[in-house]
């Protein structure tokens, strides 16, 4: 008998009834298990569940007894048919633990298979996607790279900003007369509590645009996080999917899942480092102290190289 022809049709036509017995090919409403025949259980194809007005015969020739909850057996002569799930233990003494959990198996080893046959043959569908961020993650990188260059100082501040998540802009200011007091009083503080006495706060002056970029590195969220992964998936075929052992697969389905979640994830990082490398975000770096000169040789490798391909 071809189980696994079995196993297909019963994919495609899920019992949700006793009726739907009649319709799986090579079943019978009854075996004899009995030691005489020499017959055997072989194999479990599915459990199922069936509601008490829909209970049904047990197909263990001799007992009869009805049941809602069973399973889908054939015996090792291939004869199929259905038997309760109590009713198993009495007669056959089976216990279907093992059997349940080698069926659970079997059910998490086909649904990673079409899972990973499903993103695998979808990959053509984001191929512009992922060239985009690929070619674009590259120019970012070199961008990234002449900024801690000629900016290295201005660099430190940018990651420091990215790392507590505050994109503001601050200045030291010294207050004095009046606002020194109502500060002082607003805050419960002392003007001993400051050198000279003179209470100095953090204003805000600007808001640095995309600096989320500066918070993962291009080689990870691009190339390890997607590139390599994609790379692997599609050179795959389906004979080396369907060859994999259970724990391979498990690897792969999670893989192939993370990957196209990856590429919304490179998009909005590429984004960011678009955002940053914009012309008026350049501008705004002369606030954290970078000079006219380094600001245009950045500006200059954006217009070159960046700003082409994203208009």
């Amino acid at each position: 008998m071809d189980h696994e022809a079995i196993f297909a049709f019963i994919k495609a036509n899920p019992i949700s009834s006793p009726k739907d017995f009649s319709k799986i090919p090579g079943y019978t409403p009854s075996i004899d298990f009995s030691e005489g025949t020499g017959r055997k259980f072989a194999i479990a194809y599915t459990d199922y569940s069936f509601s008490k007005l829909d209970e049904t015969v047990c197909g263990i020739d001799g007992c009869k007894q009805t049941h809602q909850n069973g399973w889908l057996v054939a015996s090792s002569d291939d004869l199929i048919t259905n038997i309760g799930k109590d009713c198993a233990k009495r007669h056959l003494n089976l216990n279907f633990g093992s059997v349940k959990a080698a069926l659970k198996e079997r059910r998490r080893v086909e649904s990673n298979i079409e899972t990973i046959g499903k993103i695998r043959s979808s990959i053509s569908e984001h191929e512009e996607r992922i060239t985009r961020i690929i070619r674009i993650g590259e120019v970012l990188s070199s961008c990234a790279f002449l900024f801690k260059r000629e900016m290295r100082d201005v660099s430190d501040k940018v990651s420091g900003m990215a790392r507590r998540k505050n994109p503001a802009i601050t200045v030291p200011k010294a207050l004095k007369g009046r606002d020194a007091d109502i500060y002082l009083e607003q805050n419960r503080l002392r003007r001993s509590d400051y050198p000279g006495g003179i209470p100095v706060i953090e204003v805000q002056i600007g808001v640095l645009d995309g600096i989320s970029f500066f918070r993962e590195q291009i080689s990870i969220v691009v190339m390890q996080n997607l590139v390599k992964p994609i790379s692997e998936i599609r050179e795959l075929s389906a004979e080396q999917i369907s060859e994999m052992s259970p724990q391979r697969l498990d690897k792969m389905s999670r893989m192939s899942q993370d990957a196209l979640r990856a590429i919304e994830v490179a998009e909005s990082f590429i984004s960011q480092g678009i955002t940053f490398f914009s012309k008026s975000n350049i501008d705004k770096l002369s606030l954290l102290g970078a000079s006219d000169s380094a600001k245009e040789k950045l500006l200059g490798k954006a217009e070159q190289h960046l700003y082409p391909l994203i208009n």
